[in-house]
């Protein structure tokens, strides 16, 4: 009775298992389709029950589509013109992906058989204006058209599309958008008008999108902005206007009225709401502070690529919430006191290629900045107080200016700091600048005028990446590596080097890679000598045949010369001076006895 209970049990347990590999089998094949049939090269995945095709295989939508079909992508196929996608309904597609096709008509029925469409795509293709096949689509919620050719929009071309909670019209040829065109989008969230023509902001264009959360307006050309335009989108907080004013305006007409108005908010009203402003490349001249402090809290701030050339401490002093400043690509020349200080969220802050030739004291006084970029300005002295207290910050970026000097332990209240780029200055010696800089880890000194590098420069810190390419360096001691243990990439071509015993252990290390604990710059071939002359422009790793001809010749040091030459000189005019003397004294003698003093002379 045993024995057959449990072959009861086995064969249960058989036929439960082939049943459900059964179902799973055929909820797999048919889990996209009523059928096993599937688009010939299309991708039918069951479970999420889409169909995706292979490029250039279609120039019409593919038959024997699945009946509960909910996401159909044809990307990059041949399809002209938009006929009716199916001739059987499709009640649950909710996702239909067509851009980058050469689509110019869409008929008026090609949407008709899928009434739940919630996303359409249409970019990338060559349609000039919108069709009515997607006007009829009432629950549609995202409808993208970037980069087709449409020029017009009619006044009451969305009446249907009120569901409407994304729409991206970038990359089209609009000059003026008609007013109470978007009134209907009651829902819309995000709206993307860039990269166009545009030549108006009319408030009454945007004036009831009052759930609107994104727009973008960049690279237009903007001629004319009515004051208070913002004020219809209370609940914006991402506005994107990089280029998009007409540069070619006559500014000594428009530029007060025309900048001013750019971020209008009327008087006593405020952008509650907004975090996040980019206006780079508008020709700008001065920061917009009045509009700016009417946002309170604004995370992120780019106001890069202008032509303002004063930063108003006042500016940012109310933005608590700031995090993110970009000042790049201005013409400013000189910063106050504090003018970053107290800013109490502030993380990054780029001043990059402007006209800066000095950095106040205190300029970044309580504030938690972790990135700060001051590259490619005028600056000739870093001074000691500029980052006093800065514990907060990681990386400096001081590439491309005029830094001649450092002062010793320049850096030593900097507790954070592990990147610094001070490549392409004017320095001429590294001493103890870096020194027990314990957190620094990367340090590019490249394209300076460096001739001297103490072996002792970076003790007490964590540098595994040196950067001493293209300077003058003749020599560097093995000494250096041992205060920095960690070093893992060095780089040392294109310096002047004198290839004498001095430098056995760089030769050494370039013939034996694999026994160095650190890296080195790959372009072996230009780690060059220069002196001695046998060696004079000829690759250290392929012109010098082994460390034993790399000789140490001792001559007398420029000081050593100097001190025997100047004694030699002191000698000789001493014994002049006193054989000068004694012949004088001879001469008085004789005269005094009357004899003949021509012989003396003689």
């Amino acid at each position: 009775m045993y024995i057959f209970t449990v072959k009861m049990f086995a064969l249960w347990q058989i036929i439960t298992t082939l049943i459900t590999t059964t179902l799973v089998a055929l909820e797999i094949i048919s889990g996209v389709s009523g059928s096993a049939t599937c688009p010939y090269y299309c991708d039918c995945e069951g479970r999420t029950k889409a169909v995706s095709c292979l490029n250039s295989m279609y120039d019409q939508v593919p038959d024997q589509l699945p009946d509960n079909l909910k996401s159909l992508h044809l990307e990059y196929q041949n399809l002209t013109i938009l006929d009716q996608i199916s001739k059987k309904p499709l009640i649950h597609l909710r996702h239909l992906a067509l851009p980058r096709n050469q689509i110019r008509i869409v008929l008026e029925d090609a949407l008709a058989v899928a009434p739940r469409l919630k996303t359409l795509d249409l970019s990338h293709n060559n349609l000039d204006c919108l069709p009515r096949a997607i006007t009829k689509q009432r629950q549609l919620k995202e409808l993208y058209l970037q980069n087709n050719q449409i020029s017009l929009l009619d006044a009451h071309l969305f009446e249907n599309l009120t569901q409407l909670q994304a729409l991206d019209l970038s990359g089209n040829f609009f000059l003026f958008l008609p007013l109470h065109v978007f009134s209907p989008l009651r829902y819309l969230v995000t709206l993307d008008l860039s990269n166009n023509s545009i030549m108006l902001l009319d408030k009454e264009i945007f004036g009831l999108l009052y759930n609107l959360e994104e727009l973008r307006l960049s690279h237009n050309k903007i001629r004319n902005i009515e004051h208070g335009w913002l004020s219809g989108m209370p609940n914006l907080w991402v506005l994107e206007m990089d280029y998009a004013l007409d540069r070619r305006l006559d500014k000594s007409k428009s530029i007060n009225s025309y900048h001013d108005h750019l971020l209008g908010i009327p008087m006593g009203a405020t952008m509650s709401n907004l975090e996040n402003v980019s206006i780079v490349g508008n020709g700008i001249t001065s920061i917009p502070c009045v509009h700016l402090l009417k946002m309170p809290r604004l995370v992120h701030v780019n106001i890069s690529h202008n032509e303002i050339y004063q930063v108003e401490k006042e500016c940012f002093l109310t933005l608590d919430y700031l995090e993110y400043l970009d000042l790049s690509h201005n013409r400013i020349t000189e910063l106050e006191f504090r003018s970053f200080s107290n800013l109490s969220n502030l993380k990054t802050l780029n001043l990059s290629n402007n006209r800066l030739s000095i950095l106040p004291a205190e300029l970044l006084q309580n504030t938690p900045i972790s990135i700060f970029d001051v590259s490619s300005n005028r600056i000739k002295k870093k001074k000691n107080d500029t980052f006093n207290d800065i514990w907060s910050l990681e990386y400096l970026h001081l590439h491309h200016n005029r830094i001649r000097s450092i002062a010793n332990h320049a850096f030593r209240t900097l507790n954070s700091l592990s990147y610094i780029d001070l490549e392409a200055n004017d320095l001429r010696s590294i001493r103890y600048q870096f020194a027990n800089v314990s957190s620094l880890t990367t340090l590019i000194l490249n394209k300076n005028r460096l001739r001297h590098f103490a072996p002792d420069a970076l003790a007490g810190t964590s540098v595994n990446v040196l950067i001493l390419d293209t300077n003058l360096l003749t020599t560097l001691d093995e000494s250096v590596l041992h205060y920095i243990p960690r070093l893992m990439h060095l780089t040392l071509h294109t310096n002047p080097w004198n290839c004498d015993c001095k430098l056995r252990w760089i030769k050494s290390a370039l013939d034996n890679p694999e026994r160095t604990l650190w890296g080195y710059d790959l372009s072996i071939d230009l780690v060059q000598c220069a002196t001695p002359l046998r060696y004079a422009n000829k690759s250290m790793f392929y012109s010098v045949e082994g460390t034993y001809n790399m000789l140490c010749t001792t001559y007398a040091s420029k000081l050593a010369i100097q001190l025997i030459v100047g004694i030699s000189f002191a000698i000789i005019f001493t014994s002049t001076v006193l054989y000068v003397l004694k012949l004088y004294c001879k001469i008085k003698k004789l005269e005094r006895t009357g004899a003949d003093t021509s012989k003396c002379l003689s």
